[in-house]
């Protein structure tokens, strides 16, 4: 149990979006990550993806934006 404390505690390397929501999504979203049992981070990141990958097969993004800031 230790152990998984300090993991968490590791910063990320990892880039970091930070967005503003309302009170009422942000609720609707916590319960939607417990009943998925992923982290709000993980979901976050999981449908960031999936927009991105349906951009990219709609043609709205191509390969070529890859790595593009």
């Amino acid at each position: 149990m230790i152990a998984m404390s300090l993991m968490c505690t590791v910063p990320s390397k990892k880039p970091m979006i930070n967005t503003v929501v309302d009170t009422s999504l942000k609720k609707d979203f916590e319960r939607l990550c417990e009943i998925e049992q992923r982290s709000m981070s993980n979901m976050l990141a999981l449908l960031i993806s999936q927009a991105v990958e349906t951009a990219k097969h709609e043609g709205k993004l191509s390969d070529r934006t890859k790595g593009a800031k």
